[in-house]
């Protein structure tokens, strides 16, 4: 029996030996604990039959007064083996209705992220009864397929990939392997604090479903396997409505498209949407009341709902779905000393580059001190060839830009007058008129406001 459980952990890691050799650099997440501690000694006896790098990484959360030990703890084990070790404090940011579980985790997985490069592996030591809980908790707060499907096994992550091993081995398989090798954990005590929801699964709830159901683990692990493959369908139907209704030029939703979908079709597509886009997803309440307020709204309606940080608009029968941005005072002035060097703007505005172009932008003759300025209105352009002179206003109207994003569209000044919107024109007294030389184009990129 003892051989059992050192094969089946060595098995289990062999099978990813694949990634290993095409990887860039090969991360282990390193708590000290019994788990990652199996996963590093069982790494450490692959290393030893198939020469591969491997650097532990130890978060160091500091909530707890024993973290220090759990950080030199880390350290010695490492110098035993010959890994790399590398200890990464990080700062807990407890938000308005988020516990202190979930905190440390976000600040965990961002320290985590924030390491990996392309190609890189981050090995993570989460098993079958971790995946039971997770699918558990999920199931508890209402949560759709995604929620339900837990954790993947291998999944993109940062620039690199996160690989769970463990998640077809048990608990109990994993103790045995540690006892075995005589390995030398920590214990951390607030793992067995039922104050936290997955510490009440799982010394209160999953032990009286396992009286019942002694198999309940495996099939929570089922549960979720089906969860997954029901996600992918579920977006593969959403990348076809998406092809459907998605606007390129404005990063928008057509209104129209949406409506030819079906209730449930819609919020399909919204949930792939917002998640594609990387933002906070809405309630089940609040993505109903998006459909129905927005979407459904009349055509001549310009609704919009907030949640969170994050806003959905409606104008010009198009959806946009957009982070909220920070108020700003429009009298800034931001000097732009050295226009070949891209720009980036305050208050997570975006960024402004040139290029150079024969026969097109911003005379460089003309160029002397160059400003970004924000409307704040009785703003005119004389446009190229054209005798009249033209509001900014109306300008902005007949380009349909959004009125939510007028206020913060960097305008390009050289010395007091207007000289052009990027993206949009050069005013007539600054533009290139000599075919045969080189201008500068001046490009306006937007941050993720509507991707």
């Amino acid at each position: 029996m003892p051989h059992d459980f050192n094969s089946i952990i060595i098995q289990t890691l062999t099978a990813f030996l694949p990634d290993i050799s095409n990887a860039n650099k090969i991360y282990i997440a390193y708590s000290g604990g019994v788990d990652s501690h199996v996963l590093l000694h069982a790494l450490t006896t692959l290393r030893n039959q198939h020469p591969f790098n491997l650097h532990a990484i130890h978060i160091h959360h500091g909530l707890l007064p024993q973290a220090d030990e759990w950080a030199q703890h880390g350290e010695k084990i490492c110098a035993e083996n010959k890994i790399a070790y590398t200890s990464i404090s990080v700062t807990v940011q407890l938000e308005k209705g988020c516990s202190l579980e979930e905190a440390a985790r976000t600040a965990r997985y961002q320290a985590l992220a924030n390491l990996l490069n392309e190609d890189d592996l981050l090995f993570v030591a989460h098993h079958q009864d971790d995946q039971a809980e997770t699918c558990l908790l999920h199931c508890l707060r209402g949560s759709g397929p995604r929620g339900l499907a837990a954790m993947p096994m291998k999944a993109s992550f940062s620039k690199g990939f996160l690989i769970r091993p463990f998640l077809a081995i048990s608990r109990q398989v994993i103790l045995n392997y540690a006892h075995q090798h005589q390995l030398c954990w920590i214990e951390d005590e607030s793992n067995h604090d039922t104050r936290f929801s997955r510490n009440f699964l799982r010394y209160r709830v999953i032990p009286l479903l396992k009286e019942r159901w002694p198999a309940v683990g495996h099939s929570l692990m089922q549960v979720a396997s089906h969860a997954a493959e029901a996600e992918v369908l579920l977006q593969t139907l959403a990348e076809i409505d998406f092809k459907q209704t998605y606007q390129s030029t404005t990063n928008t939703l057509s209104i129209d498209q949406l409506n030819q979908l079906s209730f449930i079709r819609q919020k399909n597509l919204l949930r792939y949407w917002f998640y594609k886009k990387k933002m906070r997803m809405p309630s089940t309440q609040q993505l109903e009341q998006i459909i129905r307020s927005v979407i459904h709204a009349k055509q001549d309606a310009t609704p919009h709902l907030h949640w969170k940080n994050n806003e959905i608009r409606r104008y010009q029968n198009q959806l946009y779905l957009n982070t909220t941005l920070t108020p700003m005072n429009p009298t800034v002035i931001i000097p732009w000393l050295d226009y070949r060097t891209p720009l980036v703007l305050p208050n997570s505005l975006g960024t402004l580059t040139t290029e150079i172009k024969i026969g097109e932008g911003i005379n460089p003759e003309k160029i002397q001190s160059m400003t970004i300025r924000f409307r704040q209105g009785g703003e005119t352009c004389k446009l190229p060839y054209r005798t009249t002179t033209h509001s900014l206003k109306k300008l902005f109207q007949a380009w349909k830009m959004p009125p939510w994003q007028r206020t913060y569209f960097p305008l390009i000044y050289i010395e007091e007058e207007l000289a052009a919107i990027p993206n949009y024109t050069v005013c007539r007294d600054f533009l290139l008129t000599d075919k045969k030389k080189t201008g500068i184009t001046i490009c306006y990129h937007r941050p993720n406001q509507n991707k």
